[in-house]
């Protein structure tokens, strides 16, 4: 082999693998005696290249793809890399943990999901506010809208709330006009500029109160264990009066005469409905339930059935006719007095 060095400096008849490994390192070479001018296509491969500092490199590298990057450990990378000298880096090209990354520096985001929408797994909570005050998250089985510290609005013209498949109603709020309610989708209530209106039977437990202006109770309707009464006191111009009254004294005096009290072993000093014997009382003011009538409500409670019902057959009395009977005996009593006194 010879080596030759012309006039200008050029070094010729030296071949790849005519300088052992390691005779000439980075030191040996002038400063900018070698430029990638010099340097043949597909001379230099990975495996030769190492100790290479930036330091090293001088001047503007060319345009680097990372369509051909691979295996690149996160830990790997540091310092900031501009958004121009990233081109075609895939999730592929990265290998290993990439560190926590901050989204304090993201900015340009109008909008979450886009068309394909967002998607979160169970118990992955959405929260909001500065303090995290508002949440909503699914279970599994249920919607969570959860807020920690004040009030819920949900502020529209009209709120109604439906079945899974929007074929039922379950109740509707409408701005300026009436709130409704609904059971199996037939709605039972609604309110109205004028009061309420209510579709069905009422259930009352314990009592119902009927209040004035100062909100004390006027007049109250009370049950226990199957008894109603009134309490308090009604008066109105409107009422419409349909009392049997006697056809004859007699008659009057047989109704007043029918009532006794229950005989002993019967009688309950504690209970109003065990009394009166009402077996004896006299036809026109007795009033008897049939059996059957207790099995016909047709609003039966939920997950009652008519065979669930077991009543009896219960004896009343009419109050209007014992009243009206009531004023014939005292009527009568009192002419019989006035002669006795006249006489």
């Amino acid at each position: 082999m010879s080596i030759v060095v012309n006039g200008s400096g050029t070094i010729t008849g030296i071949s790849t693998g005519g300088l052992p490994d390691g005779s000439v390192d980075v030191d040996t070479l002038a400063a900018n005696s070698v430029t990638a001018a010099k340097i043949v296509d597909g001379t230099i491969v990975d495996a030769e290249v190492t100790s290479l500092a930036a330091s090293k490199l001088t001047g503007a590298l060319p345009a680097i793809s990372g369509a051909s990057l691979t295996n690149i450990p996160a830990a790997n990378l540091t310092g900031t890399v501009a958004d121009a000298r990233i081109s075609a880096l895939t999730a592929s090209k990265l290998t290993g943990a990439l560190p926590a990354i901050s989204g304090a520096n993201l900015t340009g985001i109008s909008s979450v999901g886009g068309a394909t929408g967002v998607d979160f797994n169970d118990n992955i909570k959405v929260r909001f506010g500065t303090d995290n005050d508002g949440e909503m998250y699914h279970t599994g089985s249920q919607l969570i809208i959860k807020d920690t510290s004040s009030e819920m609005k949900i502020l529209a013209t009209r709120v109604q709330y439906q079945n899974a498949s929007a074929t039922e109603n379950i109740a509707s709020f409408n701005a300026d006009g009436a709130v409704e309610l609904y059971h199996n989708n037939s709605k039972k209530l609604e309110t109205q500029s004028g009061g309420l209106n209510i579709w069905g039977d009422i259930e009352m437990g314990g009592h119902f109160a009927f209040t004035g202006e100062s909100g004390s109770d006027r007049l109250t309707i009370n049950e226990n264990s199957g008894a109603v009464w009134i309490d308090g006191n009604c008066s109105a111009a409107s009422f419409t009066d349909r009392t049997p009254y006697p056809e004859t004294l007699q008659l009057a005096y047989d109704v007043i005469n029918s009532h006794q009290k229950l005989p002993d072993g019967q009688y309950k000093a504690d209970d109003q409905s065990k009394q009166l014997d009402h077996s004896n009382l006299h036809e026109y003011v007795s009033l008897t339930t049939p059996a059957t009538l207790w099995t016909e409500n047709h609003n039966l409670p939920e997950g009652v059935s008519v065979g669930d019902v077991k009543k009896e057959e219960e004896k009343s009395r009419n109050m209007s006719g014992v009243i009206s009977c009531l004023v014939e005996v005292i009527k009568d009593l009192s002419a019989k007095v006035k002669a006795l006194e006249e006489a």
